[in-house]
């Protein structure tokens, strides 16, 4: 991109100083530097010290309650609608009723600004706004933008908690059991992109010996852990689980008892590969942006999750195409703005293909 090439109009005088401060504050990201500077009227001076307060101060980090506010915005249509309108309304600068690419960019910065987010990359936030663009003309109406800012919402909240989603083994671990062994759990996302604790067997890592009850719980962010209250037959407690911080494949918890004062022991979990997956490689290599066309004569369905059964009821007809935004390590999914889609069917037949 050109140095001034995210000038508005009337913005090109600032050319200059525009250019100085992005010598000066190499670390912040353009756009940053473009809306400081907007937010002080062109003067270089204010902008350079509001931009020395950036660097010195440290970015907050995601408050839980956030992360918990966009939950209920994405499961409340009312809400959502009328916080998209909000959102519209403000970042239209130049009140002609449309969202300009630069005007996209400033409410971007500022959301994860205001809510301790890193900013997703430019080629992600590109594959939003083209993937929401429906008619092509290079900017959202107010209906585009609702589709655009849902994906950018579910991708800087929810990131590493999807990744979370699918079926884990744990090591139970009793005085009672002669030989080791292992229990099963899954976790799941619905449609509104709540995720939910499930053992089809009963039990939880580190809780008392599974005793074949299902057990269902949602399952709530809590100071970087999601939480889950569990109350079903001997499983009284609460479960807490993150995700490893050095191994995507390896998942923290602790229980304990509604009269345990702390937490017990960490119990590690590790992935659970299902058949499906073992046996499907992936027929191309996807990065994201890459645009893939659907080879399946009878379409693709799309889901909620990395998983072949967690369908939603939509999909990709033969010869469409779909803008790549997210891919699933070592599996073979990708995630686009309408939801998840395997690159091959559970055969290992391809469906979807290079363009």
């Amino acid at each position: 991109m050109a140095v001034g090439g995210i000038l508005g109009p009337g913005e090109e005088e600032w050319l200059e100083p525009f250019t100085r401060l992005r010598e000066r504050f190499p670390a912040i990201r353009a756009e940053r530097v473009l809306q400081v500077l907007r937010e002080n009227d062109g003067h270089a001076g204010h902008a350079a010290s509001d931009l020395r307060d950036l660097c010195s101060g440290a970015m907050k980090e995601v408050d839980p309650d956030d992360a918990e506010h966009v939950a209920t915005l994405l499961s409340n249509k009312m809400m959502f609608k009328q916080t998209c309108q909000n959102h519209f309304d403000k970042f239209d600068a130049n009140r002609d009723g449309v969202l300009q690419w630069n005007e996209i960019l400033n409410l971007s910065i500022d959301l994860c600004q205001t809510m301790g987010l890193d900013m997703p990359n430019e080629m992600h936030l590109k594959s939003f706004f083209d993937g929401s663009d429906d008619n092509k003309d290079g900017v959202l109406t107010q209906k585009e933008f609702i589709k655009f800012f849902e994906a950018f919402l579910r991708f800087a909240f929810f990131e590493q908690h999807r990744k979370m989603v699918g079926k884990w083994k744990y090591p139970v671990i009793s005085a009672d059991l002669v030989a080791p062994r292992t229990a099963e759990f899954e976790i799941v996302q619905s449609e509104h992109f709540k995720l939910y604790f499930k053992a089809s067997k009963g039990g939880c890592p580190g809780g008392p010996l599974p005793d074949r009850l299902k057990v269902s719980a949602a399952l709530d962010l809590q100071d970087g852990w999601l939480i889950a209250e569990l109350s079903q037959g001997s499983l009284q407690g609460v479960l807490r689980l993150r995700p490893s911080s050095t191994n995507s494949e390896i998942m923290i918890s602790n229980f304990k008892a509604h009269s345990d004062i702390t937490w017990r022991a960490d119990v590690t979990s590790k992935r659970h590969k299902v058949d499906e997956d073992l046996n499907v490689s992936r027929p191309v290599t996807p990065v994201s942006g890459m645009s893939l066309r659907c080879l399946s004569r009878n379409g693709v369905t799309y889901r909620h999750s990395p998983e072949y059964n967690d369908r939603k009821e939509v999909g990709v007809r033969q010869g469409e195409t779909v803008i790549v935004e997210e891919c699933s390590q070592d599996s073979p999914w990708v995630r686009t703005c309408d939801g998840w889609l395997p690159l091959a069917d559970s055969k290992g037949h391809p469906v979807f293909g290079k363009i």
